[in-house]
């Protein structure tokens, strides 16, 4: 499951209520799944509009970023969440939820991110693409590193869920794709719009799932403190790292979404299938819950710091614009 389809279960299931939800909650929960399905199918169209075949290959030509994302999406993030676990002493129930977070892989809401700031799209969408289907071995090697300490269970991984994550990703993109080379003008004009829309959808997503569930949001301090900190502390982590390499801002930028970002919908997925019906269900599902509308609120910050510096600096923005389109010459020569 993507996170498109499966956030709306997170953020309801968490709640300390029914496991059954009332026909309202139901009902509120469809439409959420609609907001968000068709927000990021169009959204994703516009991405695969932007780009071209050509950008593709120059970004496995020169995979730094690819392989710093890997990196830090699966060595340094999963790391931290059980850092934090530690020091802070969370249940376990928790603290298997946090874990089971990091070490998903990247989301659909990265992909928009980059597009808002900027950044290498193909990049983004290549390392969603990749990440998704690298967590089919590195998901359950982490957590058998790293979840020893609070269960002695195996946790299996829904492979099925991972392949229809990768199929929601690449169908839209190769729309826009070939609408662009049959109709390049089309694909300019629809860009714009289409990232209005993105906009739209998230914001009146978050005001259903603050109606739909609000007891979410009296969680403990140190949960809150978590599911805050793991978003920003996987962008730094990515864009510290990517700059390490002596990337380019647009590329740390990609970097560190597609880590501060995970796919809620498929750790609620792995959640569910491993532990329903177990006494820990429930509370597992709190941390997850709570990190998808604050890694929203992380998004939206970064992109108006962003769109504040280039208001500020619009200069240092044309400049870094024409050393990537200068670099991504030289790389398709």
């Amino acid at each position: 499951m993507d996170m498109v389809t499966d956030f709306m279960n997170a953020t309801t299931q968490a709640a300390r209520g029914p496991p059954k939800p009332s026909a309202y909650v139901q009902r509120l929960k469809l439409a959420n799944q609609v907001v968000l399905g068709i927000t990021f199918f169009i959204v994703l169209i516009a991405m695969g509009a932007s780009v071209v075949l050509k950008d593709f290959k120059i970004v496995l030509r020169r995979p730094v970023g690819v392989v710093v994302g890997f990196v830090s999406q699966f060595v340094i993030l999963p790391l931290i969440a059980y850092g934090y676990a530690r020091v802070t002493n969370l249940d376990a129930p928790i603290a298997l939820g946090c874990l089971i977070l990091a070490c998903s892989p990247g989301g659909s809401l990265s992909n928009l991110y980059t597009f808002w700031t900027n950044g290498d799209v193909c990049l983004s969408i290549t390392m969603t693409t990749l990440s998704t289907l690298l967590a089919i071995g590195m998901m359950p090697l982490n957590l058998l590193i790293y979840s020893r300490r609070w269960t002695d269970a195996g946790t299996p991984i829904p492979y099925l869920d991972i392949f229809i994550s990768l199929v929601l990703i690449v169908i839209p993109v190769g729309i826009g794709m070939v609408l662009r080379r049959l109709k390049e003008r089309w694909a300019m004009v629809i860009i714009k719009p289409c990232s209005l829309v993105g906009f739209i959808g998230i914001v009146c997503s978050i005001a259903i799932i603050s109606v739909m569930n609000p007891r979410l949001y009296s969680s403990h301090w140190t949960i809150w403190i978590g599911a805050m900190a793991l978003s920003w502390c996987g962008f730094a982590a990515g864009y510290l790292l990517t700059l390490l390499c002596r990337q380019s801002h647009s590329q740390c930028r990609t970097v560190g979404f597609e880590t501060g970002v995970q796919n809620v919908g498929l750790c609620y997925a792995i959640i569910s299938f491993a532990f329903q019906g177990t006494p820990l269900f429930i509370r597992m599902l709190t941390f997850p819950a709570l990190f998808g509308p604050l890694s929203i609120f992380m998004g939206f910050g970064i992109t108006a710091i962003y769109k504040l510096y280039v208001c500020c600096h619009p200069h240092d923005n044309e400049k870094e614009e024409k050393d990537e389109k200068i670099a991504s010459d030289e790389e398709a020569v």
